[in-house]
């Protein structure tokens, strides 16, 4: 997490950064649009990489996931992804 503040400061000499939006979790409810970063924190919450690693979204359907919603947006690229 620290690395998005290392590069913020490198590419953007004397600015002031919006870290808040840098490290959104990935099971917010918040609208995707507003957050150039997800982060998948350590969670047993939906979106989740503990429940990913495990194989937990391979049967998930994409159906009724509103995909402005970070948590829905995450769990849709994981049903996406065909090496689960």
């Amino acid at each position: 997490m620290y690395a998005t503040e290392i590069a913020v400061n490198h590419f953007f000499e004397n600015a002031s950064s919006r870290f808040d939006l840098l490290d959104k979790n990935s099971d917010s409810k918040e609208d995707v649009n507003l957050f150039p970063h997800i982060h998948c924190w350590h969670t047993q919450n939906d979106y989740s990489k503990h429940k990913w690693i495990d194989g937990h979204y391979k049967n998930f359907s994409e159906d009724g996931l509103d995909l402005n919603i970070i948590k829905d947006y995450c769990l849709a690229m994981a049903i996406r992804a065909k090496f689960l």
